[in-house]
């Protein structure tokens, strides 16, 4: 049984410490303790009990929290709005607007378990242009080499990190699939309304069968799939199908999304689709469009400074008549084709740089042939498309009345009169094309210039070159001068036009017209087997090509 003492105080017997126990001892306090006056307790040295929560203010003093530990402080969001790339911090929040182009976001570099990074679409506009997470060599989700992409509007995320392993892991995610394994960074070309075209593609996990790209226009009720040709996991083209171009209204926006063949689904890319000129008859030749006018019309340009090429060709002058009437002259040939020449030893001209606007298209008629006995032949009309003009062919000279030639793009040939004459033919146009030939030595008339060559070059009533052109991509010769009569029936002569002019000259059967389409100047006329006098034939109409380029719209 345990002794006691009752006593009222016990105070130490010298100095201020007094001491209960030994060390190791149990000291049990039966009654109520009442420790108002003690101070300077350590309580490093109280293990265990609880202190009453009556004892607690109202109101906690303020502290400084600088050695706690393990306390969670929540996200701290951004109020900068980020609208261009930039490096996240652990624990902090972004508003992410890409309203103005795609954004990347870099990862840290280094995470510690538990880390935390929210992000949200500001404006609803990741499926226009998505957010791409640099994983900045961490794992996303046990991958490391697979950018994620988040492009559906209004998407709110949260990653935590894991650890190595899986690193970086969504633990609020609006995608239901991990679609880090097919990217499509890039989608280049034009989408053309009513015109094929193809396009460009270039990201990773293409695979290289079973691509699939989706196309959707909603406005015009497109929603179609088609297959692409993939050339390796990277790159691949896409020739746009019937089924999309024909259905299409110039300025929607089309919006393309890939799938591989393992069902994975890329981000979004869009190209908004255009309209292409109209008029003439349309072809193609590569990536080239062209349009060739036969006969006047309008050229519809709808793309602001669209660069073309172009031939203008006027109509080809008519022929003269009677016996050794001169070759009518080809039409003003003017080119604005790079490596090839315009008539009359001129340059290639500059391409034009065409605005948004309707072209009036004139092509140049071809000139009458002189009828006998009676009147002149007639020059060809000009041809111009937007600010070129090519002057009408010159017409030959007639022998009856000894009517000179005219000048024109190429001018006409001489008649070849009785009296020995070798007057010069008339003039041409600088860069449009050559002057026509002056009598021939034979009695044959003059032959009529060509935009390639001077009329009777070669002294037998010849008309003059024309010029190759390779604009429709084939080449095809236009421009040449018509050939001329002679003054009696010579045997074995066939002087006539070369390249594409009328054909004339000095046999049973008669002058010929310059070719339609081909600024070929008219044949000149000449006696008969009877020694009947002949009319001059026509010149032949002009013709306006236009040509651009579809990959540069």
């Amino acid at each position: 049984m345990a002794s006691e003492i009752n006593v009222d105080k016990i105070i130490p017997q010298s100095g201020t410490t007094l001491e209960l126990g030994d060390s190791g001892d149990t000291i049990t306090v039966t009654g109520t303790l009442d420790g108002s006056g003690l101070t300077g307790l350590n309580a490093d040295n109280l293990t265990s009990g609880t202190v009453p929560d009556a004892r607690f203010p109202a109101t906690l003093p303020a502290v400084s929290g600088a050695n706690l530990t393990g306390i969670e402080s929540g996200t701290d969001w951004q109020s900068s709005i980020k609208t261009a790339s930039f490096t996240a911090v652990a624990g902090q929040g972004y508003f992410i607007n890409t309203t103005g182009g795609a954004v990347t976001m870099t990862l840290p570099g280094s995470a510690s378990v538990g880390d935390t990074i929210e992000f949200i679409d500001y404006a609803r506009t990741f499926e226009t242009n998505a957010l791409t997470i640099n994983q900045n060599s961490l794992n996303f989700q046990g991958d490391s080499s697979n950018n994620p992409v988040y492009d559906i509007d209004g998407q709110g995320v949260v990653i935590i990190y894991s650890g190595a392993t899986k690193g970086w892991i969504p633990i609020s995610d609006d995608q239901v699939a991990n679609k880090t394994t097919l990217e499509m960074t890039t989608l280049t070309g034009s989408i053309f309304v009513s015109s094929a075209s193809t396009l460009t593609l270039a990201g990773r996990g293409f695979q290289t069968s079973g691509v699939l790209l989706n196309a959707v226009q909603r406005d015009d009720n497109i929603d179609v799939t088609f297959e692409i040709t993939a050339s390796s996991d990277t790159a691949a083209t896409a020739a746009v199908p019937s089924s999309v171009y024909d259905n299409l209204t110039n300025g929607n926006v089309v919006t393309f999304t890939l799938t591989n063949s393992d069902g994975a689904e890329s981000n979004k890319k869009t190209i908004t689709a255009s309209a292409l000129p109209s008029g003439g008859t349309v072809t193609s030749d590569g990536n080239f469009n062209i349009h060739t006018f036969t006969s006047s019309g309008t050229f519809v340009n709808p793309i602001n400074n669209l660069s073309v090429d172009y031939i203008v060709i006027a109509g080809g002058g008519g022929g003269g008549s009677n016996s050794a009437g001169g070759g009518g002259g080809a039409g003003g040939y003017r080119s604005a084709v790079a490596g090839e020449a315009s008539g009359g030893g001129g340059s290639a001209e500059a391409n034009l740089a065409l605005s948004v606007q309707s072209y009036t298209i004139t092509v140049g008629a071809g000139g009458a042939g002189a009828p006998v006995n009676t009147s002149n032949a007639t020059n060809g009309s000009n041809s111009t498309f937007s600010t070129v003009t090519s002057t009408g062919g010159g017409y030959g000279g007639s022998y009856q009345g000894s009517v000179v030639p005219a000048s024109g793009g190429s001018g006409g040939g001489m008649h070849g009169n009785s009296g020995g004459s070798t007057s010069s033919g008339a003039s041409g146009t600088s860069g449009q094309g050559y002057a026509g030939g002056g009598k021939a030595a034979n009695e044959f008339g003059g032959g009529g210039g060509g935009a390639g060559e001077v009329g009777n070059a070669d002294g037998q009533g010849h008309g003059g070159d024309g010029l190759a052109s390779s604009i429709t991509g084939s080449a095809v010769t236009r421009g040449g001068g018509g050939g001329a009569g002679a003054l009696y029936t010579i045997a074995n002569s066939t002087p006539g036009g070369d390249g594409g002019g009328g054909a004339g000259g000095a046999y049973v059967g008669g002058p010929n017209g310059g070719q339609a389409n081909t600024g070929g100047g008219g044949g000149g006329g000449n006696f008969d087997a009877t020694a009947t006098g002949r009319a001059g034939a026509g010149g032949g109409s002009g013709v306006v090509i236009i040509r651009y380029d579809r990959t540069s719209i």
